[in-house]
């Protein structure tokens, strides 16, 4: 919510160098903290794929409530199409976190 209110910078977002440093820090903290962040991504992680965007769970969901409320199929073509812009931005997503990942851990120690 913050990202989107422009509260929070996307050099903020993170991927898998700043979930094992966060992970290295709360172990360093107790089991417990460990525990603690490991419950907080698999639930962050389980909100994040019911978000209504094509290639996540909540888009397969969207989908089928479009198909309930129209009786009808959505068009194959379109699917494909839909899916594919979902998936091209996911990708670019994750190259753009990865990057943020290797600027935060080589370029600004």
């Amino acid at each position: 919510v913050a990202l989107v209110q422009r509260k929070e910078s996307i050099k903020s977002l993170g991927g898998p160098l700043l979930i094992a440093k966060l992970a290295g820090e709360s172990l360093k903290l107790g089991f417990s903290s460990l525990l603690a962040l490991t419950a907080f991504l698999s639930l962050n992680l389980a909100l994040l794929n019911l978000l209504p965007f094509p290639p996540l769970d909540g888009g397969h969901l969207l989908f089928l409530m479009i198909e309930g409320v129209t009786r009808r199929p959505v068009p194959l073509k379109a699917r494909v199409i839909v899916q594919q812009v979902g998936m091209a931005t996911l990708l670019l997503l994750i190259i753009f976190i990865i990057y943020n990942d290797i600027q935060r851990v080589f370029f600004m120690r």
